[in-house]
């Protein structure tokens, strides 16, 4: 199915009390500010799965993230973090079976465990 491996995500902190891993919510999933990060984020530096991966197609059983903190500061700006820790949102890591690509990672949902919640200080600056 795939490696074991860690996945690093920025996830809406409410989240926690509403939902369970594999089903909280990212900043492009939410209205409002989640367009508003998709909009801000260049699309040839950051591809999208399927772009990533020709011949692969995103399905509801993924779980997408970073395989590491480097991958995720590289997508998401200096900037952006502040921003999206601004708006209540905390970086997870999860433990699971998937893949690395050169910009992201994928989780397939079924394996997830959620290891732990990032200090801020350990993903925004």
């Amino acid at each position: 199915m795939g490696e074991e491996m860690l996945l690093y995500r920025i996830e809406h902190s409410t989240d926690a009390k509403e939902n369970q891993a594999p089903f909280r919510r990212g900043p492009y999933s939410l209205l409002g500010e989640g367009k508003r990060w998709y909009q801000e984020t260049d699309t040839d530096q950051h591809p999208l799965y399927e772009d990533e991966k020709p011949g692969g197609m995103r399905t509801a059983s993924m779980y997408f993230g970073f395989a590491s903190l480097e991958q995720l500061k590289k997508w998401f700006k200096r900037h952006h973090r502040r921003e999206l820790r601004a708006h209540y949102f905390v970086c997870r890591v999860y433990e699971g079976e998937g893949e690395a690509l050169e910009y992201q990672a994928v989780l397939y949902r079924d394996t997830v465990k959620e290891v732990r919640t990032l200090k801020s200080s350990e993903w925004v600056e």
